[in-house]
């Protein structure tokens, strides 16, 4: 596993950012619903995997995919993107082995998103003509 990079994540978040001309806002809230949907989109494809529902595992395997793209957690989205070819090929408990590594990755990106969401919102009140550190800590 590979640490996640900040700058993978701010790099997509910005091209996030520029197919929604420049709602550097609706960037911030989508990898907020994200975040908060992340660790039960992992267990319900866990459970599917479990009880053979391949279409669920599959609809689960894909949102967690794409959705991972998006904001930029490659690793994630690949582990993803392992388990829905083992899934098709060789069922579910193949899946559900490849996707093991799953909550380990998605704690290192959460913590690293926590951190880049902070300078993300920073850098959007800025850029929004809101108050600069400098000016905060003159207060």
């Amino acid at each position: 596993m590979t640490a996640v990079r900040a700058a993978d994540l701010l790099r997509a978040w910005s091209a996030l950012a520029e197919e929604l001309d420049g709602e550097r806002d609706a960037v911030e809230r989508f990898v907020l619903a994200w975040v908060g949907r992340l660790e039960e989109r992992l267990t319900d494809v866990g459970y599917a995997l479990a009880a053979g529902d391949r279409d669920g595992a599959r609809t689960g395997l894909m949102t967690v995919r794409s959705t991972s793209e998006m904001v930029g957690a490659h690793e994630l989205a690949a582990l993803a993107a392992c388990a829905l070819e083992s899934l098709a090929a060789r069922g579910a408990d193949a899946a559900a082995r490849d996707l093991m590594p799953a909550r380990i990755v998605a704690d290192e990106i959460l913590r690293q998103v926590a951190v880049q969401l902070l300078v993300w919102h920073h850098r959007t009140i800025q850029e929004a003509g809101g108050p600069s550190q400098d000016h905060a800590s003159n207060r």
